[in-house]
């Protein structure tokens, strides 16, 4: 597996009651896909998982919400000095 790869048991659970600003400073970010040519704007809407070790190159899961367009999804974040600086989302609903 490599590091941008991430198996479920690489992290364990957050608590409901974690708080998203416990975690990052802003809970917008954008996702860029397509060797950087979609950009699309997401919110945290609530941490699920933190990784087990130090050494993955995603840190943390969460639920998401599209900004601009009604979108559900599960983003792998990279969290450093609580900005988000690396993320890959799987869009998992939505509403045309």
């Amino acid at each position: 597996m490599s590091s941008h790869e991430a198996s479920d048991d690489a992290f364990r659970i957050l608590s409901e009651t974690t708080l998203s600003e416990s975690i990052v400073d802003d809970t917008l970010f954008t996702d860029v896909t397509d060797d950087g040519e979609i950009y699309t704007s997401y919110r945290i809407v609530r941490f699920t998982h933190v990784a087990d070790s130090p050494h993955l190159h995603w840190t943390h899961r969460a639920n998401v919400v599209g900004v601009r367009a009604p979108h559900l999804g599960v983003a792998l974040l990279r969290v450093d000095n609580r900005s988000i600086e690396d993320s890959r989302v799987e869009v998992t609903f939505t509403q045309d």
